[in-house]
């Protein structure tokens, strides 16, 4: 007997590009999850809450297609800004030379390198 997959799952998130001076807003995900240690831009997932972020347009700077496992994935990252004076602990703010060392999600890296050729 075959075993039937089962069928793709769609999930949309948006991805804050936050800039101050010629440094990005970016996280380091936990172990233990999917792409744990891995880094990217702040993001949620579908209307999910923005709570630090708020966005500068209603136009993405750019869209990435990417499918892990089952899931077919539409990220938008969105130019935004940041509420409070001080970013989450999680995050930090580096340099794009510093980014482009740093072990990114495959996803948040096509945003990096769209970000790099502008």
């Amino acid at each position: 007997m075959i075993d039937k997959r089962p069928p793709a799952t769609k999930r949309r998130f948006a991805a804050f590009i936050v800039r101050r001076d010629d440094r990005f807003l970016v996280a380091q995900r936990p172990s233990g999850v999917v792409n744990g240690l891995l880094w990217e831009f702040p993001n949620v997932e579908g209307k999910g809450r923005v709570g630090e972020f708020a966005t500068l347009g209603r136009k993405p700077i750019c869209q990435v297609r990417h499918s892990i496992t089952r899931y077919r994935i539409l990220l938008e990252a969105f130019a935004a800004r940041l509420i409070s004076p001080e970013p989450p602990a999680n995050m930090s703010w580096r340099t794009m030379a510093e980014c482009e060392k740093l072990p990114f999600a495959s996803a948040h890296r096509k945003i990096l390198r769209q970000l790099r050729d502008e």
